[in-house]
């Protein structure tokens, strides 16, 4: 399952580069044109992510099944972050807090800091706060 989320996340980022590639220069420019920001291909990976997520969680995965799907996601966003893409794979994170009941409270502590590095506090949006804050607590 870990090859089919890399393939969507692969697959989701090559879509969105390719919708900026084809638009227009000034598009979506003070509400001029079809902006690429708005473009389906987010809000569908976006769903796609969430069904993949119900279904790694109905698998029941070990912990370190699960550790390596966390991490992916969690570090998914960071070579995106000037793309189209950066922002529902930053939402996408949100999904570890499905994870969490599989990981063990080493991996939680682990992802912590790999969180601190990769993303300011100050830079995180509600999803990535109470994931944040989930992990913290099964961490201890």
């Amino acid at each position: 399952m870990i090859n089919e989320l890399k393939c969507m996340y692969e697959a989701y980022i090559a879509k969105s580069l390719d919708v900026r590639k084809k638009a227009p220069l000034f598009a979506g420019i003070l509400g001029l044109g079809s902006d690429p920001r708005k473009h389906p291909c987010h809000e569908e990976f976006y769903e796609a992510a969430l069904a993949w997520t119900e279904k790694f969680v109905g698998s029941q995965p070990s912990a370190e099944v699960a550790m390596e799907a966390a991490s992916y996601i969690l570090e998914a966003p960071e070579p995106e972050r000037e793309r189209d893409a950066f922002w529902f794979l930053w939402v996408a994170v949100g999904n570890i807090r499905s994870l969490i009941p599989f990981l063990t409270n080493e991996d939680c502590k682990v992802l912590m800091d790999r969180f601190d590095q990769l993303y300011k506090k100050r830079d995180r949006m509600p999803v990535q706060a109470e994931t944040y804050k989930m992990l913290k607590k099964a961490a201890k």
